[in-house]
């Protein structure tokens, strides 16, 4: 529908995930230029005030070198995850779901073929043939709030593992999902985590720096000191002597409500499409990104690297069990990339998993 519409000049307002291919996102990228067509995702927390104030604190230096950053998606509920309806406060099926109601055939359009199933048609995030599972519906989400706030784009390396534990019978893709992404040239690793059966950590990005820490969310943004430092030191012995034994630093900035003053994502998207510049976030390089790169990576059952070659997607193989364990045995590794036949780059000794790929490779220029 995205490149019909943008072959057709209309603008567009698009839901991630974007696509489910790397394939899918430079033809829709490519159709979007050529066409000079507004295209904006549904990444609303590019227009919460919190983030925006995360991002001036960030820009300030007040954190320091900030060598690591955290996110978390944390979320249960009494019922699987996904379970709902068309909307997320209808738990049941529709008693009038039947072929009679719902074009099963159109909503397959290229999928492979498989009798009706009204659960697959409402649940489909569920089901690897119809969605990118937690990457592209949720990981998104939080990788963009971190680049909205960092701005560090496409990473070198990534590195991802999922497992389907608690909701075995009620889902397809897996239930708790992490993912490492590295920028060497920045100095900086982005990490994520996400569980459907406890929200003890809920949803935050946590920006670790050497002079202070930030944690920051959609209705939220606060600051610490550095545990290191002299004074907080103090502030910590203080509160202890108090008899808080588990008090930890106090908050040296908590956000407010009305602090800056940001236009919704809808109204954003309205003023592109009448001034012609580009959304929040915008058809670029790192916001086409995050969905291509979980993709390539969540369609695959093992863990394995991911690193963007001279804007090509280019993945290695998964990591042996024995090169997990560190032990060292000669290894073919066999490189894939989006526009080229595999070749193979000859024996060699995988890295361990913490690692970075081996071999040299042109980057990405964002």
């Amino acid at each position: 529908m995205v490149l019909a519409a943008a072959r057709a000049g209309k603008d567009i307002y698009l839901e991630k995930p974007l696509c489910m291919t790397v394939e899918e996102a430079k033809e829709l990228r490519a159709a979007v230029r050529q066409h000079k067509v507004v295209l904006q995702l549904g990444h609303n927390r590019n227009s919460a005030p919190s983030l925006h104030k995360a991002h001036e604190v960030f820009r300030s230096g007040r954190l320091g070198n900030v060598p690591l950053v955290r996110t978390y998606a944390d979320h249960a509920l009494a019922w699987p995850p996904w379970k709902f309806y068309s909307d997320s406060e209808i738990l049941e099926l529709p008693k009038d779901a039947s072929p009679a109601t719902i074009d099963w055939e159109r909503f397959l359009a290229g999928k492979p073929k498989r009798p009706f199933d009204p659960e697959q048609f409402f649940r489909w995030r569920g089901w690897w043939d119809c969605s990118t599972g937690v990457a592209g519906d949720l990981m998104s989400h939080l990788w963009d709030s971190v680049n909205m706030i960092v701005g560090m784009g496409i990473p070198d390396t990534a590195l991802t593992h999922g497992a389907l534990y608690q909701w075995k019978n009620d889902i397809h893709v897996p239930d708790m999902w992490r993912a490492i992404f590295d920028y060497p040239r920045r100095e900086l690793t982005v990490t994520f985590h996400r569980c459907f059966h406890n929200s003890h950590y809920g949803d935050v990005v946590q920006l670790l720096g050497r002079d202070g820490t930030m944690e920051a969310g959609p209705q939220f943004c606060r600051v610490y000191g550095a545990e290191r430092k002299a004074e907080s030191q103090a502030k910590l012995r203080e509160a202890r002597r108090k008899g808080n034994r588990e008090a930890g630093l106090p908050q040296e900035y908590l956000y407010k409500d009305g602090e800056i003053e940001v236009s919704t994502h809808w109204q954003d998207f309205i003023e592109c499409v009448r001034t012609r510049r580009h959304p929040n976030p915008a058809a670029s390089p790192s916001a086409f990104t995050p969905i291509p790169s979980a993709t390539v990576l969540s369609t695959r059952p093992s863990p394995r690297w991911l690193s963007w070659v001279s804007r090509n997607a280019t993945w290695a193989e998964p990591i042996s069990s024995r090169a997990a364990r560190g032990r060292r045995k000669p290894a073919t590794r066999t490189i894939l990339r989006a526009d080229r036949t595999p070749r193979s780059s000859g024996a060699s000794r995988w890295p361990r998993p913490w690692a970075r790929l081996p071999w040299p490779c042109p980057r990405w220029s964002v």
